[in-house]
């Protein structure tokens, strides 16, 4: 399964850690698992994909366009997000794709 973890980081918390653990959990299954982030400060197993995740006006848009160019480019069957402003820009990058979240 192709699964993607979204998170909005700008420093170290414990949602990457979690999310880290779990990554490296799903890639131990044989799971292909990607890391979409403004910054990435716990390592983990995932292809990591730099994105501002939290963003405003214009560049909010231009996150939900890259967004989902890569949910198509990587297959992506399911999403996991981990924050507020995660959900957002994958509640818009999704819109009329058949991926779980």
């Amino acid at each position: 399964m192709n699964i993607l973890h979204v998170l909005s980081q700008k420093e170290l918390t414990g949602a990457e850690v979690y999310a880290s653990s779990l990554i490296n959990a799903q890639v131990k299954d044989g799971h292909v698992v990607y890391q979409v982030s403004n910054g990435f400060f716990h390592p983990n197993e995932a292809t990591q994909i730099p994105l501002q995740v939290e963003a405003k006006g214009l560049q909010f848009w231009k996150s939900v366009s890259i967004l989902r160019q890569i949910l198509i480019d990587k297959k992506i069957q399911v999403i996991h997000g981990h924050s507020r402003a995660a959900a957002k820009l994958i509640f818009y990058a999704r819109r009329g794709l058949k991926i779980g979240y």
